[in-house]
């Protein structure tokens, strides 16, 4: 696995668990706090609960800075493709949209 089928801390745990896609959260063990509960709540069929010492987060993160939580993404779940494969043609037509340097717009 990369280091980017992971993530961690609490904002980016939820948003993998809203993703949908099969993975382990790994959760702290004795962390009793109303953000986790809420992570574990959101927790989908697919993905697996485990319950870890801090020392196992701190490895699979590579940072004390987990927040005692880590969700690590099934490595069947990602379907890569290079950009060379989407231009060859298929019987279906294709929209590609390459977007660079969007920014939120200031009011």
């Amino acid at each position: 696995m990369t280091e980017t089928d992971l993530v961690y801390g609490v904002h980016a745990v939820m948003s993998a668990l809203r993703s949908h896609r099969p993975g382990v959260l790994y959760v702290k063990e004795g962390v009793r706090s109303s953000r986790v509960e809420a992570l574990v709540n959101e927790r989908q069929a697919s993905q697996i609960l485990e319950v870890a010492e801090s020392s196992m987060l701190e490895r699979l993160a590579g940072t004390r800075d987990h927040q005692g939580v880590v969700f690590q993404f099934l490595e069947s779940s990602f379907k890569r493709t290079s950009f060379d494969t989407l231009l060859v043609p298929k019987e279906a037509r294709r929209l590609i949209l390459a977007l660079d340097e969007i920014g939120r717009a200031h009011v």
